[in-house]
């Protein structure tokens, strides 16, 4: 069955890439920096780069911003306790990229996340050998696992995230997707309730791990920082704070709208947008700017 999954599977890519390709990349220009290393999304890696990858990294897979923040956390974990490990990171967007490019030294090694063609990623793992595959939270790609599994390195999902939405999706192809997850060697869960449906869709429990929630993890020698506010603004540290986190499209508005609302019960009530896409905060600011908000960036 876990042929006949990949087969379908390899089927569909190509049509459903050129299908979402457009749009992919009006996102990449919007973002900016999106054209970036794009030859290795292809998996086109020039030799130098190849040649400092070496092999027998540990290869994790991070798609943006979030999963970034838990593969970092991750890796600098594992570095504590195993000093000589090298890893390779690889990111799907821009903004992901930026955010770990300041991590990259001798032994992270950072790329565009190649696509799953099934010829040039066999030759992509078999190039670098890696250790072992990691994939964080839900970008699970069928052919890099099955070129590991080929190879007899180690696969894992880690910080596995499995929604609502997801799962109604999934249980309706039940018998095409669970073999892929099966040929998976580990799936580290976040909260315990998430077995039952994960064992629902037909994976194994052999292969399930309560782990906890990495993205939560602090070091104990981690204390919080004072937040800079935007200068000019008259903002303290006691002022009560309204948070919007990961928003979309259409949401800002109706957010501020509500705080627009409160702040005739609190005055001292403050507003903070973050966007799920920061490329939005031009057209964010001109939405806001209609509600005669006193709006300041954070950063450019």
């Amino acid at each position: 069955m876990r042929r006949i999954s990949l087969a379908l599977y390899n089927l569909l890519f190509l049509p459903l890439l050129l299908l979402l390709l457009p749009g992919y990349l009006v996102r990449m220009f919007r973002r900016g920096g999106g054209f970036e290393k794009f030859g290795q999304r292809f998996g086109i890696l020039d030799e130098e780069t190849l040649k400092r990858i070496g092999r027998e990294r540990i290869w994790i897979h991070a798609t943006s911003v979030g999963e970034v923040g838990i593969a970092l956390k991750f890796i600098n974990a594992f570095r504590e306790r195993n000093a000589d490990t090298r890893f390779l990171l690889s990111v799907t967007t821009s903004t992901g990229m930026e955010i770990a490019r300041p991590h990259v030294s001798d032994w992270l090694e950072l790329i565009a996340n190649p696509l799953d063609f099934p010829i040039r990623t066999g030759a992509f793992v078999r190039r670098i050998h890696p250790k072992a595959l990691l994939m964080v939270e839900a970008d699970l790609w069928p052919n890099r696992v099955e070129a590991c599994r080929l190879m007899a390195i180690p696969t894992a999902l880690i910080n596995a995230r499995l929604s609502v939405r997801s799962e109604r999706r999934f249980s309706v192809i039940r018998r095409l997707v669970s073999p892929i997850f099966n040929s998976l060697d580990l799936i580290t869960l976040t909260e315990p309730g998430d077995e039952p449906r994960w064992v629902a869709l037909g994976v194994s429990g052999e292969r399930l791990h309560l782990a906890g929630n990495i993205k939560y993890d602090t070091r104990q020698d981690e204390t919080p920082g004072t937040p800079e506010w935007p200068v000019g603004l008259g903002w303290t540290d006691d002022d009560p704070v309204f948070l919007a986190a990961s928003t979309h499209q259409g949401e800002e508005i109706e957010l501020a709208r509500a705080f627009a609302k409160m702040r005739s019960r609190f005055p001292r009530l403050r507003l903070v947008i973050a966007p799920r896409h920061a490329e939005r905060r031009k057209e964010i600011l001109q939405e806001l700017g209609s509600l005669e908000l006193k709006c300041a960036l954070r950063s450019q």
